[in-house]
């Protein structure tokens, strides 16, 4: 599985400068500038985080994440923002399960690489785990046979 991440922003500046960041790393980016963009990346692929832009709209923000996570419970979501009320920061963490934000502008190799590559290793240890735990019930199942 290849370990894919989804940046959803309206600015295609925006999007070219997160892909550019992204370059040297050892997972994939898709980028989206709507929501439609989103849900077609979301057609062919699976992703492990998600980064979505405040000016998609909550309802639309809420509803996608609802679907990401439906797929993979672990698939981490953060949401840009220019400015953020009490309000908003109480809604997006309860509301759609937002724990991590970021102020743009950003820069994106310095703010939010470190987060997205620990966030990739935290995913490798997990499928690693996974593919430890087929390959002990497959033993466990092939030892009965024995």
């Amino acid at each position: 599985m290849d370990l894919r991440v989804l940046f959803i922003h309206p600015v295609e500046t925006e999007r070219d400068s997160f892909r550019r960041s992204c370059l040297d790393e050892d997972f994939k980016v898709d980028t989206a500038s709507d929501m439609a963009e989103a849900y077609k990346c979301m057609e062919n692929h699976d992703y492990v985080m998600v980064f979505l832009n405040r000016k998609l709209g909550a309802e639309e923000i809420t509803k996608f994440v609802s679907i990401v996570k439906s797929r993979d419970p672990n698939a981490e979501c953060v949401i840009g923002v220019q400015t953020i009320t009490k309000a908003d920061l109480l809604h997006y963490q309860n509301e759609t399960g937002f724990y991590h934000m970021y102020l743009e502008p950003v820069n994106y190799r310095k703010d939010l690489l470190p987060l997205i590559e620990t966030f990739m290793l935290e995913s490798k240890a997990r499928m690693m785990g996974q593919i430890n735990q087929g390959a002990k019930e497959s033993e466990e199942r092939w030892n009965k046979f024995q």
